[in-house]
């Protein structure tokens, strides 16, 4: 994976990740996670080119989900699912993110195939996908500047896996 990240000031929190290179930055955890619900919060630095992607699923660079979000001006947002190397987009839907403002986000990934992607509580999109079932890892992807933070997984209301970068580390991220 690739880029650069380092730990700043959080969503009303001692700390979060942010992507600091130029072009694209990748961050990976390695948590084997499938069906349930991701929540994070999300901060575009600038408009223009930025985004701030999540891949759940993620297997390999042939195999995962891919929520798109942006900011005016940029690409439309979408899910895309990458099944054996093609990508399909199955849902979109206008920009739903400003520069310099946290939000919350909420991906619903249900065992029927439902995918729900909410911002600050409201559905943005929605999509379904029966091809991509295993569990896989959580990679943040960000086009230059892109804050992430209290990233959390649950399934069946148990915490899985969460971190909130609040003791100013990133341990267990690779790039």
């Amino acid at each position: 994976l690739s880029g650069q990240w380092e730990i700043t000031d959080g969503n009303n929190d001692e700390g979060a990740i942010k992507s600091t290179g130029g072009g694209e930055n990748r961050s990976r955890a390695n948590v084997s996670l499938g069906y349930g619900i991701y929540e994070y919060d999300l901060k575009m630095d600038w408009g223009g080119i930025d985004d701030g992607n999540i891949f759940i699923q993620y297997k390999d660079e042939n195999n995962y989900l891919e929520i798109a979000l942006h900011c005016p001006g940029d690409t439309r947002d979408y899910i895309a699912q990458i099944y054996n190397g093609k990508s399909v987009v199955i849902a979109e839907a206008d920009e739903g993110l400003t520069e310099n403002t946290w939000y919350h986000i909420k991906i619903e990934r249900k065992k029927d195939g439902t995918i729900n992607v909410y911002i600050n509580g409201n559905l943005h999109l929605s999509a379904t996908d029966t091809l991509i079932t295993q569990p896989g890892d959580i990679v943040l992807r960000t086009w230059f500047n892109a804050n992430y933070d209290n990233i959390c997984y649950n399934s069946s209301n148990n915490v899985i896996f969460s971190d909130n970068f609040d003791d100013c580390n990133a341990g267990g991220w690779t790039t």
